[in-house]
């Protein structure tokens, strides 16, 4: 199926939810085929598509129509889109909880991931997780939480119950007409009473101008007298009557001094030599020999893969279950689930240990192009599906071949326990 990148994040601040040492979000596959088999395509494209990647997570979805942000709908859009996902949500929510009595482990698992998948994080201005696909919900960030121990799972739902209410309270606010009563206009009396009026202002006028001078210390009171306490505000008065000054004043010194040492050792700091950080991630490795290439590809022939422009062979050893993926540029992937690419022109025709009934002792999995694919950054990933004896608590080493233009590339990595995917390479193709 054709889908097409919507938002890239990361996982700053956020913790994944899982059930051992598989994540939610790798359970995507079976959400999207447990509610497109069961309550329609609709509900299975409320969750957009993560993608692990090296600095985050690619989400796709939505492969036709306008894509927004909750945020940049206007009040009614809003509306429309918080009552569709309240309804979408709440049905999930039933079918999680009738699977959940079920006497079968797989679907209490399954009940599970659904509930677990309807978790996100708290909405913030930076930070999305609700949108618009053509006034259809459309989630990211799903199953992941705040990282902080006091984030609550039902995030979601006070999200949608908070929205409401403020569009409610903005409609109701809008529909209430305002009312301007007359402002009735008086005479000013005249005569000996205005002249009164002139008098009594002067007079406060005076007498607010002695207060303020008194209370800046700008004059002294007659024959030696001592300021009322409420007209003390003299520097020299406030200095006796209030010790904590000089300790304010001796803390401010302090922290002074201490601005000056941190600035000095970010000085120092800024001096010293960088040490090169150590980041695990697939390497490329050494030019194989012609022989090694050669008898990859003689396997796999032999197992039905045809040739093409352009070939990817994964390669490991034992009972587990890895999956090759590949990324085309326009965001649709080619894996089991969707074997013949048409819209990038990709073919998995060689899909290895999907049984248990039939394992092989080298298993190689193939995607070719019968034509040469159409220009872009193609992405190439290795999924632990089911890690069976090896690869459940162990990872799984493994060999990724690229033929393209007569030449041969090889990646070796390893993959980490059951439910682990890794980025084997970025390549620009042809």
């Amino acid at each position: 199926m054709h889908r097409r990148l919507i938002a890239e994040t990361t996982l700053a601040g956020l913790r994944p939810l899982g059930m051992g040492s598989r994540r939610i979000q790798d359970s995507w596959n079976e959400i999207d085929s447990y509610l497109r088999n069961r309550l329609g395509a609709s509900y299975a494209d409320l969750f957009a598509e993560p993608v692990q990647g090296a600095h985050g997570v690619s989400w796709f979805g939505a492969p036709e129509g306008e894509v927004k942000p909750y945020a940049e709908l206007d009040n009614e859009a809003k509306a429309a889109l918080l009552e569709e996902m309240q309804r979408r949500s709440e049905t999930i929510r039933a079918h999680a909880e009738t699977l959940a009595q079920s006497r079968r482990d797989s679907d209490r698992r399954l009940a599970q991931t659904l509930q677990w998948a309807l978790v996100v994080p708290e909405a913030k201005p930076s930070r999305d997780f609700l949108y618009s696909a053509s006034g259809e919900p459309l989630l990211i960030n799903w199953g992941t939480r705040d990282e902080n121990a006091q984030a609550s799972d039902s995030a979601l739902q006070e999200f949608l119950t908070g929205e409401a209410w403020q569009l409610r309270r903005a409609k109701e606010a809008a529909a209430v007409p305002v009312h301007r009563e007359p402002v009735a206009v008086r005479e000013v009396a005249t005569g000996h009473s205005l002249w009164w009026l002139l008098w009594l202002l002067f007079g406060l006028s005076i007498a607010g101008i002695m207060y303020l001078l008194l209370l800046g210390c700008g004059l002294r009171l007659p024959f030696g007298l001592e300021r009322p306490a409420f007209l003390n505000s003299c520097p020299g008065a406030l200095a006796a009557s209030d010790p904590g000054q000089e300790q304010l004043r001796q803390e401010r010194d302090r922290g002074r001094g201490l601005a000056r040492q941190i600035l000095l050792l970010q000085r120092d700091l800024a001096r010293r030599q960088r040490c090169p950080l150590d980041i695990a991630r697939t390497e490329e490795a050494p030019s194989p020999s012609q022989e090694e290439s050669q008898a990859a590809f003689d396997a796999i022939r032999e197992e039905g893969a045809e040739e093409g422009a352009v070939e990817i062979i994964l390669e490991w050893q034992g009972d587990a279950d890895l999956d090759l993926h590949v990324i085309c540029p326009d965001g649709s992937r080619v894996f089991f689930h969707n074997p013949n690419n048409t819209s990038c022109g990709a073919i998995l025709d060689v899909d290895a240990n999907r049984s248990a009934r039939d394992l092989k002792e080298m298993p190689r999995e193939h995607v070719t192009w019968p034509q040469s694919p159409g220009p872009g950054r193609y992405r190439i990933f290795v999924d632990n599906f089911e890690g069976r004896s090896r690869g459940r608590s162990t990872p799984v080493p493994y060999k990724v071949y690229l033929s393209r233009g007569g030449e041969v590339d090889v990646y070796e990595g390893q993959i980490a326990e059951a439910g682990g995917i890794a980025l084997v390479q970025e390549v620009t193709l042809p």
